[in-house]
Parts: structure tokens; C-alpha cells; sequence
């Protein structure tokens, strides 16, 4: 922040002198100055990513404007921020941009990265309705995509945010209740979608939602067969980790989890099939 103002300082000295100069902030400058605000644990970072948001606003004088780097930094700010509220006035930094491009003010819109983030942001909260609020927030960047945006096309980082909004949807029976519906639309909605396809944090997260079910008999019956389709899913996809069988562990009965796990157990130490895992290296070999 210190550097942005000497940049500027020195541009208008410059200017009274009758000279004009090459040093001054641009884009990038004030992107970098985010991007640190956004990574500090100073009690203000928020603020000041916001400050520095408004005043790239509104500077008419070096026609310096935000693009979506700096939309999304500040979000990323202002969710890193534990105060109350801090979820929606990182809402409201999205909102705004939304409005100033239909106000045609600005040519930045949302993408993947604002509302995703944003999303990861009320997953983390404590907000009761976080779940219902993360599946509206997919909606509103659905209808962005449809609408040409090719920059908002949810991806599985999207999804597996609304299903951790899910399975940490526990405040009461009711909240868990709908939480546990939410989360097994959006898992279903994974697998047809054309352009997603579940990794193992999906079915990982899926088998914590399936311990959002009512604890009753009828319930324990329940949640063992929808954790042992996802499992069994998941075995077949080889994305089977260390994630999804802590899920499956915490999902079921215990004679139900030593039963799937007995045929691959030697010496009381179990070592996972290849053809349960295989797809899980793969995809680490690739980065």
C-alpha cells in the first residue's frame, strides 16, 4: 500500500516539474498489493483490500481499473476475514461487480473463481443455511455460463464446495435434514453433468453427508446402503484414498466396514486393491 502511494506522490512531483513519468501504478501494481493483503493476518486486511478495491474504482485520473484478478483477490480477502458478516460483504464485492457491468461500467463479470471462492468461504461459516445458500450461488453462476460467460462453467472444485457446505450443515435434525437433500441432488447432478466428473473429494464429502441422517435404526439402515453405493462407486472409478475410506470407516457399522475390508487384510494390515485406487495415481502422475 506504501509503494502505491510513493508511485503516485512521485507521478504528481513529477507532473508540477512539467514532466511526465513513466513510474506509475498500474493493474499488476495494485494486484500485488491485493494479493498480499489477501495472504495477511492483519485484523484490516479485508478493509484494506476493500479500500484499494474502491479507489481503483474510481480513479479517473490514471485509468486504472479492477479486472477480475482483482475482484477475486478481494473476495478471497474479505472470506479469510473470521468476523460475522465477513460471507456477505465478500457477497456484496460480487454483487457490485455484477452491477457495474450491467450498468456498463465496467466490462469485468464473475467467474468460476469469484463465486467458487466465495462459496468456499460460506462453507467454512457458520451460517445455518449455508447449504441452500451454496446451491443458489451454483444456480446464479449457471445462468452466467448459459449466458455465453464460457469463464463461469462450474467446475468439480464448485460442486464438492456445495457438498462440504452439506455434510458441515449440522445445527439441528431439520438443518441436517435438508443439508443431506441438497447434498444428494448436487451428487447426482455431478454425475450427469457433461463437463464434471466426481474426483475423491466428491465421494470423500459424500460419505460425510451420509452421516447427516437421523440417528435411529431405520436411519442406520439407511445410511449403510447409500455409503456402501457410494464406496462400491467409487471403488469402481479407482479414486478410492485415504479420504474416502476414513468416510466409508465413520459411514457404517463396524462389522459392515470389516466385512468390505477382510478380503484384503494380511497380518491385521489392510493394503488397498489396485483397482481400487489406480485412478487416484494417475492423476497424481499427471501434475
Amino acid at each position: 500500500m506504501a509503494m502505491l502511494h510513493k508511485m503516485e506522490a512521485f507521478r504528481k512531483e513529477e507532473r508540477r516539474g512539467g514532466k511526465e513519468t513513466e513510474v506509475k501504478p498500474d493493474v499488476i501494481s495494485y494486484n500485488t498489493v491485493l494479493k498480499a493483503w489477501a495472504l495477511s493476518d492483519d485484523v484490516d486486511a479485508a478493509k484494506n483490500a476493500q479500500n484499494i478495491l474502491n479507489q481503483m474504482e474510481m480513479d479517473n485520473e490514471n485509468d486504472v481499473k479492477p479486472n477480475i484478478r482483482s475482484y477475486n483477490t478481494v473476495i478471497s480477502a474479505t472470506v479469510r476475514d473470521k468476523t460475522e458478516g465477513s460471507v456477505h460483504m465478500a457477497e456484496q464485492v460480487l454483487l457490485r461487480m455484477v452491477r457495474l457491468y450491467r450498468e456498463k461500467r465496467s466490462d469485468v463479470m464473475p467467474d468460476v473463481v469469484s463465486f467458487t471462492t466465495l462459496m468456499n468461504g460460506l462453507a467454512k461459516s457458520n451460517e445455518k443455511d449455508k447449504a441452500k445458500k451454496a446451491q443458489r450461488m451454483l444456480r446464479s453462476l449457471q445462468e452466467i455460463y448459459q449466458n455465453g460467460n464460457v469463464e463461469a462453467r462450474p467446475n468439480i472444485l464448485t460442486y464438492n464446495t456445495i457438498l462440504n457446505a452439506c455434510a458441515f450443515s449440522t445445527y439441528s435434525d431439520d438443518t441436517r435434514e435438508k443439508a443431506l437433500l441438497i447434498g444428494i441432488s448436487t451428487f447426482n447432478e455431478i454425475r450427469k453433468c457433461e463437463y464434471v466428473d466426481p474426483d475423491s473429494v466428491t465421494y470423500g464429502t459424500m460419505l460425510k453427508i451420509c452421516n447427516l441422517t437421523r440417528r435411529s435404526e431405520r436411519s442406520e439402515k439407511r445410511r449403510t446402503i447409500m455409503a456402501q453405493r457410494i464406496f462400491e462407486e467409487c471403488c469402481s472409478k479407482g479414486l478410492v484414498n485415504k479420504m474416502v475410506m476414513d468416510g466409508l470407516r465413520k459411514s457404517v457399522p463396524q462389522k459392515v466396514y470389516t466385512k468390505i475390508i477382510g478380503p484384503f487384510v494380511t497380518s491385521g494390515e489392510f493394503k488397498m486393491p489396485t483397482e481400487w485406487n489406480y485412478n487416484v495415481r494417475n492423476r497424481k502422475d499427471k501434475h
